[in-house]
């Protein structure tokens, strides 16, 4: 089914934000897991599902991959009806289903979704009862269509249908009354019985009557996200329940009390939620009677519902839950305690356990990081499945809540070094990647990457970037690049700092009042600034450019009180509360969080910004960029790599290097093939491949939303003041491909963070711009504060 112009309009609508661009079992004994799993949990066999005091150390479960891709553009779940079959219900490809547990899957007829598939409807939301019922909340294309007709500037709206068919194949259109908060049915669920339940965008669940007619049914505290229903009991879940599942009685009709399960669910998966593609971050269903399941990146857990314990079944960390990259859709519990899982993609993991292989690898291997990579993560997923007989135990050293200081996580990563207990394998981002060289730390990775030949081939100018004192010790997974979009008179002189200040001079004397930049703070600028500058402060054998260092100040000055000549108090104001949320919420600053830096051609569409400066990092993004110029006034614009101090600048991301101290080399060298071959990186999560055949598959569109003329999809923002911009994008042309294909190839210098340096110059920096030292008194206590750690 191509719904392109449908699917178009809903993107823009889901993506408008505030100028933000917006996918019964025997009880356990076994105690309750934390969230810190490192793979030596307990397991269940078939005959004693919960394994404790005496257990023998064999046994755990191994996955079966069935690929339903076919079948699967956008499933909604996957279902066990009452007579064994199983049943996938998919938004664009209708349903199929497998009398044989999994094995084979075959497509079924349904009339109501040929009906809809005829009326190019976009459906919201699928809901399959044991017994049959169907429920099915829709968009009708055909009013789309006329809405279109009417005006094409007309603000999009939804006007969902819910739809109920019963076992018998009758049809019959729920009704609601709702409120304006409510909007519009939002989820749908089916009961064993085949009882409907319905829930809105407000925090009131209804059930739907044999009739048709519905009323409230509950009202809760945020909105539900997901319900699942057994016998009496309803559990319901959503992103903003603060205490876990919410049991209900619906015989009693009064809550349930289970510490247990909410202390779990708050310890292991505190932020949840669906995302925009429909999967899940944490997934429960029901088992035996007063079982329940749940599952998320830490496995497989069973808890019996008002029981003392929660048990593992399957360990995440050693199964593909802990692949940042498979989407949770769905899952079912089999006979004989088996499962299966859909994830994304129309993946199909059967898990069965396996008693002949030990409950935990016998080989191991350490992996650590500063903050967590998904990257990393999904490697090691695509590792272990691979290779079952390891066991990689991946350290973080700094945990979400920001409680450890990098000084410190790297203080106890030394201590452990010293001591002969390091990791095997480090992620440097953010690391004294220098010093680590320098020591003889780090293992020489030449041999290594001469091997990788043929689908494993990397750009070769990315990896001869890292060449140092003879030998290659780090190698990224992933590259960004800088990047500057704007109307060609201002932007094609751009070539160094000081064209960089001109093009910035010029914007303003054309553009008096508003911003250039959505950035209005001293230490913003200079963090901006200096993804392009900083490789040019420090000389080839480490030692401290004071010259570069002050022209950088310098030319960072210029630009930002050029912005501020003309910078709108509500813009500086909305940037600061915007800076005091992240201080909230994530304990940090907005330009030291991880999507400061990412482009925001939507606000120089809608004119808060007369200039985009950035980093490119995924294919769609490009394709977005390149589509500025067609929309009217911007036809003039041009997309160029940016330069500053320093030119042809890449910015690597998951940058890896494997100890010299390890005495498990050769299996730290297989994850690093892995790391930088065609699987992992053709699921990056931070920036774009380096192995070539991985990075020109990620620019293969699904040919399911591409439309004739390159039409690939739409954007579209509004802010405070109810300013729409949307924006149509088209997918990248051949030529605009090359383009990008010559910038990566041509890309020779690596911007690689040190932190001690940059901390230094941004502090003296903020004093010189604000005027508390001068240009001389700032770049002296920049090497002041550095002198000892240059030395080191």
């Amino acid at each position: 089914m191509k719904k392109n112009s449908l699917i178009k309009r809903l993107m823009s609508m889901f993506l408008v934000g505030t100028m933000t661009i917006l996918a019964t079992g025997c009880q356990s004994t076994a105690e309750t897991n934390s969230s810190n799993n490192t793979g030596q949990e307990k397991v269940i066999d078939n005959d004693a599902p919960a394994t404790g005091e005496g257990s023998t150390g064999m046994g755990r479960y191994v996955e079966n991959v069935t690929d339903l891709s076919e079948y699967c553009e956008r499933s909604d779940s996957i279902e066990k009806m009452s007579d064994g079959k199983l049943i996938i219900a998919d938004y664009y490809m209708g349903q199929i289903v497998s009398e044989d547990n999994g094995l084979t899957w075959n497509p079924k007829e349904a009339d109501w979704f040929s009906a809809l598939d005829a009326r190019d409807t976009y459906i919201m939301d699928i809901a399959i009862g044991k017994d049959g019922t169907t429920g099915v909340i829709y968009h009708d294309g055909d009013s789309e269509e006329k809405e279109e007709q009417e005006s094409e500037d007309k603000e999009f709206e939804l006007n969902p249908v819910c739809m109920i068919i019963k076992p018998d194949k009758t049809q019959m259109e729920a009704q609601f009354s709702l409120t304006e908060d409510e909007k519009y049915p939002y989820g749908i669920w089916v009961s064993d019985s085949g009882r409907v339940f319905v829930t809105t965008l407000g925090n009131t669940i209804y059930e739907v009557k044999e009739d048709g007619s519905s009323e409230k049914f509950l009202t809760v505290d945020g909105r539900p996200e997901m319900i699942r229903i057994q016998d009496n009991l309803m559990l319901i879940d959503g992103n903003s329940f603060e205490n876990g599942i919410l049991i209900y009685d619906m015989d009693k009709e009064e809550y349930m009390e289970d510490e247990v399960l909410s202390d779990f669910i708050m310890e292991n998966y505190p932020e949840r939620g669906v995302n925009g593609s429909g999967t899940y971050d944490f997934y429960f269903f029901t088992g035996e009677e007063g079982v329940l399941y749940m599952a998320g990146k830490q496995g497989l857990h069973r808890h019996v519902l008002g029981g003392s314990a929660i048990e593992q079944v399957i360990d995440g960390s050693l199964s593909s839950f802990s692949n940042p990259a498979n989407g949770l859709i769905g899952m079912v519990a089999l006979e004989n305690n088996e499962f299966l899982t859909l994830f994304s993609g129309g993946k199909l993991v059967h898990y069965v356990y396996n008693s002949e292989i030990p409950s935990v690898p016998s080989e191991n291997l350490t992996v650590y990081s500063l903050e967590e990579s998904d990257t990393m993560r999904q490697a090691i997923s695509i590792y272990q499945t691979n290779n079952p007989d390891v066991f990689i135990e991946y350290e973080v050293g700094i945990d979400d809540n920001n409680s450890v200081t990098r000084e410190d996580a790297l203080k106890k990563l030394n201590t452990r070094i010293m001591a002969g207990e390091g990791p095997d394998l480090f992620v440097m981002d953010n690391m004294p990647v220098d010093s680590y060289i320098e020591k003889g730390m780090l293992l020489d990775l030449s041999f290594c990457l001469e091997g990788m030949t043929g689908d494993a081939q990397l750009f070769t100018n990315i990896v001869d970037a890292f060449k140092k004192n003879g030998g290659i010790y780090t190698i990224p997974c992933e590259v960004q690049l800088p990047l500057v979009l704007g109307k060609e008179k201002y932007v094609t002189e751009i070539n160094n700092m000081e064209s960089l200040a001109a093009a910035m001079e010029a914007l303003r004397r054309d553009n008096p009042d508003g911003g250039l930049l959505d950035i209005y703070s001293e230490s913003a600028w200079i963090r901006l600034l200096s993804m392009v500058s900083a490789p040019a402060w420090k000389t080839e054998s480490g030692a401290l450019e004071e010259v570069a260092v002050s022209e950088f100040l310098k030319g960072a000055k210029q630009m930002y009180d050029t912005q501020m000549e003309g910078a709108l108090e509500k813009d500086i104001d909305r940037y600061n509360s915007v800076d005091d949320y992240y201080m909230t919420e994530y304990g940090t600053t907005r330009e030291e969080g991880d999507y400061f830096g990412v482009t925001d051609e939507m606000s120089y569409i809608g004119g808060r910004t007369r200039i985009v400066l950035g980093t490119l990092s995924n294919s769609y993004s490009y394709a977005s960029l390149n589509s500025v110029h067609r929309v009217n006034g911007f036809e003039d614009s041009v997309l160029l790599p940016l330069s500053g101090q320093s030119t042809n600048v890449f910015i690597p991301k998951t940058l890896v290097g494997i100890s010299s101290a390890s005495a498990n080399t050769e299996m730290a060298q297989e994850l690093l093939k892995v790391l930088l071959g065609k699987e992992n990186q053709s699921s990056l999560f931070k920036g774009l491949a380096v192995n070539k055949a991985a990075f020109e598959e990620s620019f293969v569109p699904n040919e399911e939303y591409l439309e004739e003329d390159g039409l690939y999809g739409s954007l579209a923002m509004s802010d405070e003041d109810g300013m729409m911009v949307s924006m149509d994008v088209y997918w990248v042309d051949e030529e605009q491909l090359q383009k990008l294909r010559d910038w990566m190839a041509n890309a020779d210098t690596p911007y690689v963070k040190d932190s001690v340096l940059e901390d230094a110059v941004c502090e003296e920096g903020v004093n010189y711009i604000q005027g508390s030292k001068s240009l001389e008194e700032a770049v002296s206590a920049i090497v002041e504060k550095v002198a000892i750690y240059m030395a080191e």
